[in-house]
């Protein structure tokens, strides 16, 4: 139990634990990824107000060049 408690252990097996994850090898990376997959699975979703709107080509010929007017703004805003 002695050697459990001594600092030259705490400071071998902290260096090991660096080393570990800088090589990253696949086994420890997949079992990182999977936790971080279950933690994001956790988090409730929360319902947002972002919508996003795609300006191609046939919208550019219609309202004219980018940036848009502010009324123009207004008036896709109030659309949607």
């Amino acid at each position: 139990m002695k050697y459990l408690t001594s600092i030259w252990t705490t400071i071998i097996l902290s260096l090991i634990l660096i080393t570990i994850r800088l090589i990253d090898p696949s086994p420890v990376q997949q079992l990182r990824l999977n936790t971080f997959d279950q933690y994001i699975s956790t988090i409730p979703e929360k319902k947002s107000d972002i919508v996003l709107l795609n300006i191609g080509e046939e919208s550019l010929g219609l309202l004219g060049q980018y940036p848009f007017p502010r009324q123009t703004y207004a008036q896709l805003i109030s659309d949607l």
